[in-house]
């Protein structure tokens, strides 16, 4: 099983990079895109959040994972968790798991990395980033560059650029050549 923890700012384009990259893996690997927030944003729906991602909504989601996280780090032992289960399933899976996480704080990047390593997981870390993104002034968002990310993916152009720069991704990914720092424009 391979993590790849990945990260940036809103409107960075991370779904869009795990849609396309995935588009190239899908033939070789079972692909798995969750979040560190997926439980809270269920949590935020039933005290009435609204799924608007505008900055009420992302401090509402970011303080709620950040209360979580300072009573038991439950949103992240719960994705922990998963991705243990995850790697149990895989005994039986005919294809190896390539799992996206999207993390965005600093210090939950570096104990997943900790944890995963652990539990013998293979695992990197990914930050996407884009110029001339709306910025968002919660904590979550303000510090995703506040980490020595393993791979580091400009995404300043177009959707056609975007797509050789992800066919560019997938290759390390598939070949795992983690050994270095990778800076792929």
């Amino acid at each position: 099983m391979k993590v790849i923890l990945i990260n940036g700012s809103g409107g960075s384009g991370k779904d869009t990079v795990v849609e396309l990259v995935s588009s190239y893996l899908k033939n070789t690997y079972s692909i798995e895109n969750i979040s560190t927030i997926d439980e809270i944003k269920r949590i935020a729906r039933s005290m009435g959040w609204d799924n608007q991602k505008d900055e009420k909504g992302r401090q509402f989601l970011a303080d709620l994972k950040q209360a979580w996280t300072k009573y038991n780090n439950g949103a992240n032992e719960e994705v922990l968790k998963s991705l243990c289960n995850y790697n149990t399933y895989e005994t039986y899976s005919p294809k190896e798991y390539v799992i996206f996480v999207h993390c965005r704080e600093p210090e939950a990047l570096a104990w997943f990395k900790e944890k995963l390593k652990n539990h013998k997981i293979s695992v990197c870390t990914l930050i996407v980033k884009r110029e001339n993104i709306t910025e968002f002034f919660n904590d979550a968002d303000q510090n995703v560059t506040k980490f020595d990310y393993d791979i580091t993916l400009i995404n300043h152009g177009n959707l056609e650029d975007l797509e050789v720069i992800c066919k560019d991704l997938a290759e390390v990914i598939y070949n795992w050549a983690l050994d270095k720092k990778w800076f792929i424009a």
